[in-house]
């Protein structure tokens, strides 16, 4: 809860998108001192918490949609897009083609984009939505704890930008262009 009261605070970004009550039913970096001031002081233009302002992302070790585990800690390190979803909702299909593409440009500089499924219609729903969408990035099933750990999202997508060092810097409810995410991402990629 206290993350997304902070977020929610510091970024008043309530966009548009879909209500989950609207759902169908069913089913460290190695940076100087000096470049990591200006990463934070390139973050903090862009709208994101100054990193000691930050609360830490809750850690969580979910299901992904291929039956593996991934543990958010396990990304310490990279620079993580944590978006949450649901397959029937229109603002995150149009999100999806965004992260499709971010990923593939900055994997390689220390991104990864992890989709948080709420999969209401089911797991089978949200397995074929990541096969016929091409969803080139980890796609996990959001548990009911994990949604009460950031603080129970009640609009999707909603979309975390969380820092190599796990701390959650800014927050998204609703739809977003590609180009905000990127500009927030590369402010705090190394050699962003």
């Amino acid at each position: 809860m206290r993350v997304l009261t902070i977020l929610a605070l510091a970024f008043a970004l309530a966009l548009s998108g879909c209500s989950k009550g609207e759902a169908q039913s069913g089913g460290g970096s190695g940076k100087s001192m000096n470049s990591q001031a200006a990463v934070n002081d390139e973050a903090t233009k862009l709208g994101l918490l100054p990193a000691d302002k930050a609360p830490t992302a809750p850690d969580w070790e979910l299901q992904t949609v291929n039956g593996e585990t991934l543990k958010l800690s396990s990304l310490r390190g990279k620079v993580v897009i944590l978006d949450f979803w649901d397959t029937w909702c229109p603002p995150c299909k149009a999100e999806i083609p965004s992260f499709i593409e971010l990923y593939d440009q900055y994997k390689d500089q220390g991104l990864v984009v992890v989709g948080a499924a709420f999969g209401n219609n089911g797991p089978d729903a949200v397995k074929e939505f990541v096969q016929e969408w091409k969803m080139n990035y980890p796609v996990v099933f959001v548990t009911p704890d994990v949604n009460r750990l950031y603080g129970g999202i009640q609009s999707i997508p909603t979309t975390f930008i969380i820092d190599p060092n796990g701390r959650a810097r800014g927050m998204h409810v609703g739809f977003a262009e590609k180009d905000v995410f990127e500009q927030e991402i590369k402010a705090l990629l190394p050699n962003g």
